[in-house]
């Protein structure tokens, strides 16, 4: 059996960085909710659902958990991820936690990812 991998583990700027776009995530949403209609989310490194904090070893989001607890929710979140491992870890975290939601994984390099999804 497998054993689950250790998170990883980042400094407290990258705890920073990452409240700030949590914040910027749910002002977008709020501008865009009545206006738009729907609102997506990219992320296109989105690593591991979950981190820890190197200094002290607390929890820390990632982007990909941050962008699917923004109020008000994304209307769909896409989340692309070249680590195998992370990717099931996200696919992972969208099924148990997030069943109703429109999340999804895509494995792979997103520069390769995204020219062959997307063509005009």
């Amino acid at each position: 059996m497998k054993r689950p991998s250790k998170p990883r583990s980042w400094n407290f700027w990258t705890q920073g960085k990452l409240e700030l776009l949590g914040d910027y995530m749910s002002a977008f949403t709020i501008a865009c909710s009545k206006k738009a209609g729907e609102t997506n989310y990219l992320d296109l490194y989105a690593g591991t659902p979950d981190s820890v904090r190197r200094d002290t070893g607390a929890p820390l989001a990632g982007s990909a958990r941050r962008a699917m607890n923004t109020q008000p929710p994304f209307s769909t979140v896409v989340l692309f991820e070249k680590s195998k491992a992370a990717a099931s870890q996200l696919q992972a975290m969208l099924e148990r936690e997030y069943p109703d939601r429109d999340g999804r994984v895509l494995g792979g390099d997103c520069n390769t990812q995204l020219p062959q999804r997307w063509r005009h």
